[in-house]
């Protein structure tokens, strides 16, 4: 995923990212991205590469000797070790329900801050199952279903991503929920796929319950992804980040491209009847 993200800088407008091409070399690294995020009682994960140059668009060199720091609201701090790649983890500060936390990351000069929240009460899943149904047009095809209880006195956003496994290739589908006028309610999420899975083959669900500037991130980058499907509530697609939305930053500072989120992730892998 993260060198799709860091592709999006070689993709806006000329009047932007081209204009300031000019004044460096072609094959000169682009800027720091940012895809990191805390899961609900695990440790953070950051990626930080840098875009790729005009000479060379299939490399996205790591960013390897960063200083990241995570923070958070009950007084803990922590230098994320790096495991090479360009990826960094905490192993100390974990997720929990309502803090909030900061990211700071240092390299080459550039200074890159994100801050997000996780949800006050999140979201348990109770069960998810992949079943067969009839459409209107008369033809079979197979829905992912999630149980899950919408906390109330909060509003709540997700987003799933929905990864098949058929005829030897991956096929992924986004999804997203918002409690619109269902704020406490019992929930039937109910995922169609294009297709009809066999016996044998199968979905894997990831549920991310995050805060909504980062839903409404995600949302506007899949719907830019597919004009055929912008609108809908789920489309095919072969990854989320193929095409940049008006803002590339959900929560970082400046004009840093990424993320940093809190999150309470839900998985499971479902095999079809």
């Amino acid at each position: 995923m993260i060198s799709r993200l860091a592709a999006l800088l070689l993709l806006l407008p000329a009047c932007t990212l081209e204009g300031e091409l000019e004044h460096r070399e072609r094959d000169a690294p682009g800027p720091i991205v940012v895809e990191g995020r805390i899961s609900l009682g695990e440790g953070a994960t950051v990626v930080l590469v840098r875009a790729a140059s005009l000479d060379n668009p299939t490399y996205f060199p790591p960013v390897t000797d960063a200083r990241a720091v995570l923070m958070d609201d009950r007084g803990n701090s922590e230098v994320l070790i790096h495991l090479g790649a360009g990826h960094y983890r905490s192993f100390a500060i974990r997720g929990e329900p309502g803090a909030e936390y900061a990211l700071s990351a240092e390299a080459g000069g550039e200074i890159i801050t994100g801050l997000s929240a996780m949800p006050a009460v999140p979201i348990s899943v109770d069960s998810a199952v992949l079943r067969h149904v009839r459409i209107e047009s008369g033809f079979f095809r197979s829905q992912a279903v999630l149980y899950f209880q919408d906390p109330p006195g909060q509003a709540d956003f997700a987003w799933v991503r929905l990864t098949t496994q058929e005829n030897g290739r991956q096929i992924k589908f986004y999804f997203f929920y918002e409690d619109k006028g269902s704020d406490g309610r019992y929930q039937e999420f109910s995922m169609q796929l294009n297709d009809w899975l066999i016996p044998g083959e199968s979905a894997r669900v990831e549920f991310f319950q995050v805060e909504e500037q980062v839903f409404r991130l995600f949302k506007e980058i899949q719907e830019a992804t597919d004009t055929e499907a912008a609108g809908q509530q789920g489309a095919e697609s072969g990854e989320v980040f193929l095409a940049p939305p008006a803002n590339l930053s959900a929560n970082l500072s400046g004009r840093t491209p990424g993320y940093f989120f809190a999150n309470v992730r839900f998985e499971e892998l479902l095999i079809a009847p």
